[in-house]
């Protein structure tokens, strides 16, 4: 009777295992496949808003290497902010990181605005290279993607056009990925669970068969034998 009883609890504990290691495989999976999109994603958005602040670099640059004064600057960059869309954030700034337009902020915020010549993307792009830095805005929890160009003139960098984007984009592509995860994780589990009984049912087979054997032995019937 113990054997009896002993028999379906072996079932379950290898279906157990089975879906315990399906589990882990496909935690695993889906580690790694967001890990794998997310580098891909990040460097093509940046590569998006590069091209983007190039369209506009022509148009700043006058404005930031003839000193024209800020108010008309901050016009500029309000007036390309309200193109690029309600989440786009475009920002001017002089060679010396001081603010010169800012499409989020009315002139008077402008101009109370730090100094940004110690942002990490800002100094790549004081530096003549193209800057990108992901961090959290300043007045949003959301994640933001800030990319800064050089405003060249005469091979000479007088300024810097950054333009700054949420992330939602690239969050929603991780979340529809997860998403396929965990679809693909369901129909495993299902697959695993049918192919794990029929294991289990495949190894504990000859066991019911001995302890049948054995029964019908202790009986006094001595024909059957294990196949």
């Amino acid at each position: 009777m113990g054997l009896g009883r002993t028999l379906p609890s072996l079932t379950i504990r290898l279906t157990f295992i089975l879906l315990a290691m399906t589990a882990i495989g496909m935690a695993v999976m889906g580690l790694y496949v967001t890990r794998a999109l997310e580098t891909p994603l990040l460097e093509y958005f940046t590569a998006s808003m590069v091209r983007e602040a190039e369209l506009i670099h022509d148009a700043v640059l006058p404005y930031v290497s003839q000193g024209i004064l800020v108010g008309a600057v901050q016009e500029l960059a309000q007036k390309y902010g309200t193109m690029l869309g309600p989440e786009a954030r475009v920002t001017v700034i002089a060679v010396d990181g001081t603010v010169l337009g800012d499409s989020d902020r009315d002139l008077r915020d402008v101009l109370r605005m730090p100094n940004q010549g110690d942002w990490p993307e800002i100094r790549a792009a004081l530096a003549g290279g193209i800057g990108h830095h992901l961090r959290r805005g300043q007045d949003s929890p959301q994640e933001m993607l800030h990319v800064a160009i050089p405003l060249i003139d005469a091979r000479q960098v007088k300024g810097v056009l950054r333009l700054a984007l949420p992330l939602t984009a690239l969050s929603k592509a991780a979340a529809s990925v997860h998403q396929t995860v965990a679809l693909g994780a369901l129909l495993a589990f299902a697959v695993v669970l049918a192919v794990g009984l029929f294991l289990s049912r495949r190894v504990t087979r000859p066991v019911t068969e001995m302890q049948s054997i054995a029964r019908r032995m202790a009986e006094g019937d001595f024909a059957p034998r294990v196949g």
